[in-house]
């Protein structure tokens, strides 16, 4: 190949034409989401690569943690919540735009236990969950300070007056899907997570579900950030299209009319 009167490799002058900045390259649109999606998100990444345009990644872990990090300069172009908490914290700090917030999905709070104490726990068939939690060691949950999935089983347990005698015996996860890893593990007999975080898998099971009227409403919210990527508002159209809206469903979230 000749370029510039002189003959080089094509390849060669590929990385002279993306070094030199004569070749644009379209930058992937970041998304932060919370770690109670991340078993959906290859689904998502495949779907929407299907359409042209520019690439996704996700980066994914506890709203609270992913929101300091926007706070502090994180390359997000697309912040997804478990809590609407989060997205008032960056709104109020000028870092994303209010007019793109979108509230797509909401989910279920749930009481598992592993294997270990499966059998014990669903031979006793609590009648309350004042009975689920009268004899445990330790109770997994998302640390109640930053994780969505915790600050709502808080909320939940103090509506019931059981918090001042749990939360001595509370281990404390990064994230919901690390509080699912303990009691699958054995680490925690019981654990507070997402119906969704479940799943079809069979190591834990479910010992009882978290009314909703015992916690703030568990809602999923996305919005576009303060840094502009062209296909921001292509996406957050995504969230919330028919066929989207039908896988959602199906791995078990729920999605308001």
């Amino acid at each position: 190949m000749v370029y510039n009167g002189m003959r080089y490799h094509p390849l060669y002058v590929v990385a002279l034409l993306l070094s030199s900045g004569r070749v644009a390259v379209a930058e992937p649109l970041t998304v932060y989401a919370p770690a109670s999606i991340a078993g959906i998100v290859k689904t998502i990444e495949y779907n929407w690569l299907v359409k042209p345009g520019p690439g996704i990644r996700f980066i994914t872990g506890s709203s609270g943690a992913l929101a300091r990090q926007i706070e502090y300069g994180a390359p997000a172009h697309v912040f997804i919540s478990a809590n609407t908490d989060w997205v008032e914290y960056l709104q109020s700090r000028k870092l994303i735009n209010r007019h793109s917030r979108t509230a797509f999905m909401e989910n279920v709070l749930i009481v598992i236990t592993g294997e270990r104490a499966r059998d014990e726990f669903l031979a006793e068939r609590p009648k309350s969950l004042q009975d689920v939690f009268r004899n445990f060691d330790r109770l997994a949950l998302g640390d109640p300070r930053h994780v969505p999935a915790g600050i709502y089983a808080k909320q939940a347990l103090k509506k019931l007056r059981l918090w001042k005698t749990v939360q001595k015996r509370i281990a404390r996860a990064s994230d919901v899907r690390k509080a699912f890893l303990m009691v699958e593990r054995g680490v925690a007999d019981l654990g507070i997570v997402y119906r969704t975080d479940v799943g079809k898998r069979g190591t834990v099971a479910t010992v009882a579900e978290i009314p909703a009227a015992l916690h703030e409403p568990i809602r999923y919210v996305a919005a576009g950030t303060n840094r502009k990527h062209s296909d921001t508002a292509r996406f957050l159209d995504y969230l919330i299209s028919p066929g989207t809206r039908r896988f959602l469903v199906d791995a078990g979230f729920v999605v308001p009319e």
